[in-house]
Order: C-alpha cells, then sequence, then structure tokens
C-alpha cells in the first residue's frame, strides 16, 4: 500500500525520451531521417552519462533511442552503398 503513495516521483530523463522520439522518427522519415538518427545518439549518449550521475530513470527509453537511431543509421549507408555501386 506503501508503494502506491510514493512523495517524491522518480523523474524520467527528458533527453532519453526525445532520443526515443528521434529514435523512431529517423525510421519512419525518409532521406531527413539521416539527421534525425544522429540526433537520437547523441541525445541517447548525453542522457545515458545523466542518467548515471543522477537518480532520473529512462535509462530503456535511451537504449531504446539508440537502438533505432542505429538501425536507422544502417539503413540510411547500405543504402547510400547501394546509390554509390551504381554511380560510380
Amino acid at each position: 500500500m506503501n508503494a502506491l503513495y510514493r512523495t517524491s516521483p522518480e523523474r524520467i530523463n527528458p533527453k532519453s525520451v526525445a532520443s526515443l522520439i528521434l529514435g523512431v522518427l529517423s525510421l519512419v522519415i525518409p532521406l531527413f531521417g539521416f539527421v534525425l538518427a544522429i540526433a537520437a545518439l547523441i541525445l541517447s549518449r548525453q542522457s545515458l552519462n545523466e542518467i548515471q550521475s543522477s537518480n532520473d530513470q529512462g535509462a530503456g527509453l535511451s537504449v531504446a533511442g539508440r537502438v533505432c537511431g542505429a538501425l536507422s543509421l544502417a539503413g540510411y549507408c547500405v543504402f547510400f552503398l547501394y546509390l554509390a555501386k551504381y554511380w560510380f
């Protein structure tokens, strides 16, 4: 019963939420997703560093944003290599 009434709720790191949103958008939005994937990776790293130094929550969100951003970035790299194969 005591767990239902916490006096100080845990704070979710806003950079981890932004990392997840940008990571998912990088998978969905074509062409501009490359920039979003890089931003998701940067924000994910920053949020994990902040979470380790404070009592914030959201490490899972940050990791999920990093995975989505990395998958999107890998997809764009494969796509660009495919295009470069036929251009050169």
